[in-house]
């Protein structure tokens, strides 16, 4: 069987022109084994699923959130190669054919019928939910195709909820979310992220990063378009923050230009101090793993990342997130593990970093608080609950 990077670089023109097989997010590239979308959205909850479950075949996921994921990363070991992965999305053209068209149902039905001319069935429709994902659940009922939701948050939006009506299986990131949910198809599985997460050290990731070994590092990050909120408040407190510890911050590529001109203007005794990205992927793990403590917003990647990095956290919840962020801020904050700054606070930023930086006491509880919400099993979980659909349609 061929490599799913192939079928779609055999067949991504032809596949970017369905109305819903929206694959290609941002300047989609191919190269061997990797077909990797670029990501456009904060919580990237596919890219986390592909990278960690890597699954091979034909299964369609529908999901709500941008998305990048790799078909080649080790992560695929996961299970037995037997998955190719189609995509639907709500990004850019899917909105307009999904979110904003009637016709989202028909189109849905007739692309599951159709089969992107690959030579193999439908097997599971794998959905997170989003404006994209219920037609493709009604859809996928309507053939009798099995369908699986997880729910990355700690609760669920109005597509999950309806989607997990319909569903066989329901997966969520946490025991919190099992009141919300239907109780006899539901497991939690906790929030996949890449082995990464789980091998980084502060050693490591320091050496890699060029990072002092003594000195205290504070890591900041809006997600990966970055958060102009967050990074303007940091412009203003930079001086105080670099004469409190070293700084990794992950401005976003939007805002890395006028960041990087700041730096520019700093004494050199603090620039040298300033490690300005306007995005990581491969080093993400490695620089949230030098950290002593993280400053970032609270999508649902930080109830996967955090905890598996042990890592204490300063949470600024976004506000019009639909209350997902703030209800995941106060989860991690309710067992210990972060403490939530306000966006009309951010004033405040300085004082609320230095004094947790220089308490050691409270950020080694936090640290131990965060390590008791790891899941390392998460993407095996969801794995073997997609699985399990799939060989009890195959009986």
């Amino acid at each position: 069987m061929a490599h799913p990077s192939e079928v779609f670089k055999r067949n991504g023109l032809w596949l970017r022109r369905l109305p819903l097989a929206f694959v290609r997010m941002g300047r989609a590239r191919t190269k061997a084994g990797v077909f990797e979308p670029e990501t456009h959205e904060e919580d990237s909850h596919a890219n986390l699923l592909f990278q960690s479950i890597g699954l091979f075949r034909f299964f369609s996921f529908a999901m709500g959130a941008g998305l990048a994921f790799s078909l080649g990363s080790e992560e695929t070991t996961t299970l037995t190669p037997i998955v190719t992965v189609i995509v639907v999305g709500v990004y850019n053209a899917v909105v307009v054919g999904l979110r904003l068209n009637p016709r989202g149902y028909p189109q849905a039905f007739r692309w599951l019928s159709f089969g992107f001319d690959i030579a193999l069935a439908m097997v599971i429709v794998l959905s997170t939910g989003g404006y994209a994902s219920f037609p493709v659940a009604l859809a996928a009922r309507g053939h009798k195709i099995p369908l699986a939701v997880y729910l990355p948050d700690l609760v669920p939006g109005w597509a999950v909820r309806a989607i997990a009506r319909l569903a066989q299986r329901v997966a969520a990131t946490a025991v919190e979310s099992l009141r919300r949910l239907p109780s006899d198809k539901t497991i939690v599985t906790g929030y996949p992220v890449r082995s990464e997460f789980y091998r980084a050290d502060r050693s490591g990731g320091r050496e890699r990063l060029g990072l002092s070994p003594e000195e205290k590092v504070l890591f900041i990050s809006g997600g990966s378009t970055g958060a102009q909120r967050i990074n303007r408040a940091i412009a203003a407190e930079i001086s105080g923050l670099l004469e409190l510890c070293e700084v990794v911050h992950i401005s976003g590529p939007g805002d890395e230009p006028w960041l990087r001109e700041i730096k520019e203007g700093l004494p050199v005794a603090l620039r040298d101090r300033y490690h300005l990205y306007g995005y990581l992927h491969d080093e993400m793990p490695w620089a949230m793993a030098a950290a002593d403590l993280a400053l970032c917003r609270s999508g649902a990647s930080v109830i996967g990342e955090l905890p598996a990095l042990g890592l204490p956290a300063v949470l600024v919840p976004l506000p019009l997130a639909g209350a997902h962020q703030r209800t995941n801020a106060r989860y991690l904050e309710k067992h210990g593990a972060a403490a939530i700054l306000e966006e009309d606070s951010l004033g405040d930023l300085l004082p609320v970093v230095g004094s947790l930086l220089h308490d050691e006491r409270r950020l080694r509880e936090m640290r131990d608080a965060a390590r008791q919400l790891a899941r390392p099993n998460a993407a095996a979980r969801i794995a073997n609950v997609i699985m399990e659909l799939a060989k009890e349609r195959a009986r």
